[in-house]
């Protein structure tokens, strides 16, 4: 009873984290493109907890430096 509406709600607020993440990942991505390059670092770093198992986390981080 309780302790699955707990684990139901961590896993969905964790998934929503995930799904910001990766909204502000590929936001990252278009301002490193557009040669944006400092503001693109400044928007992954606080992403890192959540996308480091992201291949596309790390291919925008390696771009933008």
């Amino acid at each position: 009873g309780m302790a699955l509406l707990i684990m139901g709600l961590y896993l969905g607020i964790s998934e929503l984290q995930r799904a910001k993440a990766d909204i502000l990942n590929k936001k990252a991505a278009i301002l490193a493109q557009n040669g944006r390059s400092t503001s693109a670092i400044q928007m992954l770093q606080p992403l890192e907890k959540i996308l480091q198992m992201h291949e596309s986390y790390w291919l925008n981080y390696g771009y933008s430096s």
